[in-house]
């Protein structure tokens, strides 16, 4: 099923690992028209059908602001963009249209969570494995299945990726869950 802003993250990654932006750069959150096949275009909206200006990077993340998400992936391009979702795992196919930059890709849960692991490890690529190792009655090992691991991310741009990420659940998007969990939890989502 389409995936939605769940890809957000990776379009950040690009421009916090590219060395241009921080967190504090602003963006513009307004109407873009995309050209596509010669003599269409795709204009993206938001969700609430307003813009909000000029913005932080961190503020058009954390309430998941199309019009700058989509300024800003169109910066590096959509082969940027699939390259990352295939260095994270994924190997569902990969449309070459900008909407894929709001999530308009058909992804199954697991990709998901392969992509978001790699961000919950500070920037390692685990396998996702339900089973590691089989053991008989008397707990001796009969077959153990190992776990390739990957840098994917460098861990300075993870680690500030996942600062931008806890800022979403803090104040954007995703603050409510603080509303049955409790504050000293570091949520990052």
């Amino acid at each position: 099923r389409p995936v939605g802003s769940l890809l957000t993250p990776l379009l950040s990654l690009n421009a916090l690992a590219s060395g241009r932006y921080t967190w504090a750069r602003p963006i513009e959150d307004s109407a873009v028209n995309i050209p596509i096949d010669g003599d269409k275009s795709w204009t993206p909206k938001n969700y609430s059908g307003g813009e909000h200006g000029v913005v932080p990077m961190q503020q058009a993340l954390a309430n998941s602001y199309n019009l700058s998400t989509v300024r800003l992936a169109n910066e590096f391009g959509l082969a940027a963009f699939s390259n990352k979702l295939r260095q994270f795992g994924v190997s569902s196919d990969i449309p070459a249209y900008p909407s894929i930059y709001l999530g308009a890709v058909n992804m199954s849960p697991m990709e998901v969570l392969s992509v978001y692991g790699n961000f919950a490890t500070g920037g390692f690529k685990y396998p996702p494995r339900s089973i590691r190792t089989v053991v008989d009655a008397k707990g001796r090992l009969l077959d153990r299945y190992g776990l390739n691991v990957q840098q994917t991310i460098d861990p300075a741009a993870a680690y500030i990726l996942n600062y931008g990420l806890q800022q979403v659940m803090r104040s954007g998007t995703g603050r409510s869950a603080y509303n049955s969990l409790p504050e000293t939890l570091n949520l990052a989502g």
